[in-house]
């Protein structure tokens, strides 16, 4: 159960469930967004059920009917959900069906106290910063599985392009930091004028992002696509992924994408990043919501191509070897069958 506006957490369910089916009799996905845009990407084995998002009783009811109708005809042993969102949903379903097992991932840091209200028989946490809110919500029964990503072996260009291209991939919204990333883009672009700039994408900062492209006349040189769950097609258009969140990160997975696909990744510093990239050696690492910082960084990524592939390798060997999406799957299979057989997560 997840939202599918899409974005690192959906992709990874998409992913999940297209290898869990390989495994289990049944597996399904209920969401509510632009869930159908992208369905094209899933397993047909995997049943997909579009819901409504709950904004009123009526949704709400005809959400938990369909729920409840899914778990009795498929006789489903094991809930997993992914959004806080649906936990009036849980609430009732952990009395209508006391044998089910409910698995809660925490995705996300959000240092609130709703966090203390979830339900689960068991948690996931994808990273040490979801760890330390689990605990202070006084969660005791959970696993940590870091999040796993396809790993890509297309050959990539050793040399840089004559039009250099900087990417951001994730939602338009103002915890990502694009407009740090657009204030360092505008001086690099007065020094560097083959410097490009994609954006892959959307959300509520959209028209902002767009007024900025006119005002600075960078109709030419930045472009805006939508989102997509097509990796290649993202990261056959850019040379560089920057990450400029400046809060409320629970694991990066657009970083470990990125680097899987051989890109140099430079994100901004938040705790949960630096689990993922150690600075100057596997990606690049600058103060978070310092467009200054980051402008300094990119300028000498841009300079230097033994650097640049020196970088990228490196990362691109720390997603092989930690982030294998084979892997994470693996435990997620564990963690359900342990859960299956006995009830018991050891």
């Amino acid at each position: 159960m997840k939202s599918f506006n899409i974005g690192g957490v959906e992709r990874s369910v998409i992913n999940y469930a297209n290898e869990l089916i390989k495994d289990f009799d049944y597996v399904g996905i209920c969401a509510y967004g632009d869930f159908f845009n992208h369905k094209n990407y899933i397993n047909d084995d995997v049943e997909i059920n579009n819901l409504p998002f709950p904004s009123n009783s009526s949704n709400f009811l005809s959400n938990l009917f369909c729920i409840i109708k899914i778990l009795k005809k498929k006789e489903i042993t094991i809930l997993h959900y992914h959004h806080r969102v649906y936990l009036p949903y849980i609430l009732i379903l952990r009395v209508r069906f006391p044998a089910l097992k409910i698995i809660y991932s925490h995705h996300n840091t959000f240092d609130d106290q709703l966090t203390k209200l979830l339900y689960a028989n068991h948690y996931v946490a994808i990273s040490k910063s979801t760890e330390s809110e689990l605990i202070r919500s006084h969660k005791k029964d959970f696993t940590i599985i870091k999040h796993g990503t396809p790993i890509s072996y297309n050959e990539v260009s050793q040399q840089l392009k004559e039009k250099f291209t900087i990417g951001f991939v994730g939602r338009f919204t103002k915890t990502k930091g694009i407009f740090v990333l657009l204030d360092a883009f505008r001086n690099i672009h007065i020094k560097l004028s083959h410097v490009r700039l994609c954006f892959f994408g959307e959300g509520e900062l959209q028209e902002s992002i767009e007024s900025f492209i006119r005002e600075h006349h960078f109709q030419k040189v930045v472009d805006i696509f939508p989102p997509t769950t097509n990796l290649e097609s993202i990261y056959s258009r850019i040379d560089l992924l920057v990450i400029p969140s400046i809060s409320l990160e629970g694991f990066g997975l657009v970083i470990i994408e990125g680097m899987a696909h051989k890109k140099l990744v430079v994100a901004s510093d938040l705790p949960v990043f630096r689990e993922i990239i150690t600075d100057e050696e596997t990606g690049f690492l600058f103060t978070a919501g310092d467009s200054k910082h980051l402008e300094k960084v990119l300028l000498k990524i841009i300079s230097d191509d033994e650097l640049y592939n020196k970088i990228r390798l490196n990362g691109f060997d720390t997603a092989v070897r930690e982030y294998n999406l084979s892997d994470a799957v693996n435990k997620y299979i564990n963690l359900y069958k342990r859960c299956w057989n006995s009830g018991k997560y050891t």
